[in-house]
């Protein structure tokens, strides 16, 4: 109502004494609300402009976090492409002749690279925990080993003045878990404790393991230390991201990393700490029972003598050994007098399967000992217990244990010595005929994916540097696997898989990426990817890829055509071939001249002793007998690089198993013929 309408309404109104004061706060309130009518409708527009300028900064934020997480996956692959080539190239050289020294030394570089790997995953994991994008990848595995692997990564790192103390019994069962992340939680934990721990222990041990249902487990692991402990003020917060007691080094995320892995396996991690006396971590988690393990069961009535000082170790092993039902001798040694042991080796040897020697017991005579065994009974095995530190190359040994080790690993590795011979690997599965592709525009990475492929599988691969160039060979030749990279120039893995797939529908093609969130996987796959594997990468995801795809292979030599093979040149068959320098090289190729030699005469020796066995199999007409001997055979063959012979091996087995013995006897000459001269040189230097 405006004011003059208003003092027309009021003449109206019969006059009074306080009229005019009546109209003047009238005109007043009308001003107010005027006023206030204004006020709203700027705050309302004002309102919507904020409402805009929210959205579009909502809008931006959600821009710049795409634009960090592209940023840490491209650092996180920029970093991790160059530690492929590191890591590589120390596994293949880990697989050369090293003393003790320079084991530890590759061993300490090893350490340093995964630590700076560990770094670099630590930023992925946290971006991944945000986005709830962490998996766990579950597999059976087997607790103790990946309490003691952790054990020995972390060993290096603590003080002299500290003592490390494990109590880690072996279960029952194996079990379904994820062991990386495992390893990841336990080595935080451990590592954390040798760094802030410089007198007194750090105890790592099982504290408890509760059965639950649905074949589950509840198991609890203490990482315990006389360390410095956890100030008052930071122990609530000590769980929380970037959080660190060592503001010097780390990034403070491996303890809040740890915990949310621990929640994702229905556990959690509790800690009682008290400044100047000490820490303990308790990590409780949740895994599935598997198969049941049966260890020792290989070394039944195995004959093993030990020579040793009086220690725990030897103890323990004295009891789990006979329980196993081994034979087993404790010779417990003073290292001031070494005659009588010594002697005592020497004529108990040829009646010995297993002899452990403690070098710290026999110290530069160990290996002179060990020739002097090897010489009397070159099949016995010898295992030496030693210090990492020791410098010396135990060149006559099948195996060294550093201490400190437990019984129950000690046993496991006897097993494995004890249970299978060099040349004759009885499951070992032949990969040297399996077509490859590498897909990798790195040089240093490239050439080693090669060198890896040839010298852990014996695959001679063909490589292609980008996309575009991988396209073009795989439509001129039919690979059994491919193995590509994403992040290429020219044409980057996934739209080279795209257009491989246009032609080919089958061959396997298996992703290698520093990429590894959730979307990078589901991208690879979108493209046509089968499988996945993270880089740095690492033998034994090589050859879980390989033994998960071989099935799609065509064993090329399954029926092979013996004329053809017989003219090809360059075969095993061509008698222009020298048999034994062939094998000499292809020994040479992976061992040191030493090592080569002697497996060169191991091997001449193992055919040997086979070509008796199979012609007396034959002339007994035991098919069963002759069959495995030829099997045995394809082995020894196979690992002298006789890959044609051993093809002709293989073929005279399925014979055998058929039961067509005119057949076997037509092959098996022909065979031997070929074997023959191997020992051509032998005859005329008058040897049997």
């Amino acid at each position: 109502m405006s004011e003059m309408n208003l003092k027309s309404l009021l003449k109206a109104i019969p006059d009074y004494p306080k009229k005019d004061q009546l109209i003047n706060a009238i005109a007043k309130l009308q001003r107010k609300s005027i006023e206030l009518e204004k006020k709203y409708k700027k705050a309302n527009n004002d309102k919507l402009i904020v409402s805009h300028l929210l959205s579009k900064v909502n809008e931006e934020l959600e821009h710049a976090l795409q634009n960090e997480k592209r940023f840490v996956a491209s650092v996180s692959h920029e970093l991790r492409t160059p530690l492929t080539a590191i890591l590589g190239y120390s596994e293949l050289l880990g697989d050369t002749t090293l003393n003790n020294k320079q084991t530890k030394y590759l061993e300490h570089i090893v350490q340093s690279s995964h630590h700076l790997l560990s770094l670099i995953s630590d930023l992925l994991d946290v971006a991944k925990l945000e986005d709830s994008r962490i998996e766990l990848s579950m597999r059976e595995c087997d607790l103790d080993e990946i309490l003691y692997e952790c054990v020995t990564l972390v060993q290096s790192r603590v003080a002299p003045d500290v003592e490390l103390i494990t109590d880690i019994p072996p279960l029952d069962y194996s079990i379904i878990a994820d062991d990386k992340r495992l390893k990841q939680i336990f080595i935080n934990l451990l590592t954390n404790a040798a760094k802030f721990t410089k007198k007194g222990f750090i105890k790592f041990y099982i504290k408890d393991i509760e059965e639950k249902d649905n074949n589950t487990l509840r198991i609890t692991v203490n990482v315990d230390d006389t360390g410095s402990g956890i100030p008052k003020e930071i122990l609530p917060t000590l769980f929380n991201p970037f959080q660190s007691t060592d503001k010097t080094q780390g990034t403070g995320l491996g303890l809040y990393i740890s915990q949310q892995l621990a929640y994702l396996m229905n556990g959690e991690i509790t800690v009682k700490s008290k400044e100047g006396v000490g820490s303990s971590f308790s990590v409780t988690f949740e895994v599935n029972i598997s198969t049941k393990r049966e260890i020792g069961k290989e070394l039944r009535n195995a004959n093993i003598i030990m020579f040793t000082e009086r220690n725990e170790l030897a103890q323990s092993l004295s009891r789990d050994l006979t329980n196993v039902g081994a034979n087993f001798q404790l010779h417990e040694v003073n290292s001031e007098d070494l005659t009588s042991p010594i002697a005592q080796m020497i004529i108990g040897c040829k009646f010995q399967d297993i002899v452990i020697m403690d070098h710290n017991v026999f110290g530069r005579h160990t290996n002179d000992i060990a020739g002097t065994l090897k010489s009397i009974k070159p099949e016995i095995r010898l295992v030496a217990l030693s210090n990492e530190n020791v410098d010396i190359s135990f060149s006559e040994f099948n195996l060294v244990l550093n201490y400190p080790i437990s019984s129950h690993r000690v046993i496991k590795n006897l097993e494995n010595i004890y249970s299978q011979e060099f040349f004759e690997q009885t499951e070992e599965i032949d990969y040297s005929d399996l077509d490859v592709l590498v897909v990798e525009d790195v040089d240093v990475n490239r050439e080693y994916e090669k060198e890896m492929l040839d010298n852990f599988f014996s695959i001679s691969c063909d490589t292609a540097v980008n996309g575009k160039e991988a396209v073009e060979m795989a439509r001129a030749k039919k690979y059994d696997i491919i193995l590509m990279d994403i992040r290429m120039p020219v044409m980057d893995g996934l739209e080279a898989t795209r257009r491989i797939r246009e032609f080919d529908q089958e061959t396997p093609i298996i992703c290698m990426s520093a990429n590894v969130y959730k979307e990078d996987k589901l991208e690879a796959e979108e493209a046509g990817m089968d499988d996945f594997i993270e880089k740095p990468l690492e033998k034994q995801d090589i050859e879980e890829k390989l033994n998960k795809y071989i099935k799609k292979h065509r064993k090329k030599s399954a029926h092979v055509d013996r004329n053809i093979v017989n003219e090809q040149k360059g075969s095993d068959f061509s008698e222009d071939i020298d048999l034994k320098q062939k094998v000499y090289e292809h020994l040479k190729n992976t061992f040191d001249e030493n090592i080569a030699q002697r497996l060169f005469d191991k091997g001449l020796e193992s055919i040997r002793q086979y070509m008796q066995n199979i012609d007396q199999s034959f002339e007994d007409k035991d098919t069963e007998s002759l069959s495995d001997n030829f099997h045995a055979l394809k082995g020894v063959l196979a690992n002298l690089g006789l890959k044609d012979l051993s093809t002709t091996a293989s073929k005279l087995e399925e014979i055998s198993q058929e039961g067509n013995l005119i057949e076997v006897d037509k092959l098996k000459t022909e065979l031997f013929n070929h074997l023959n001269r191997l020992f051509e040189n032998d005859k005329k230097e008058g040897k049997s």
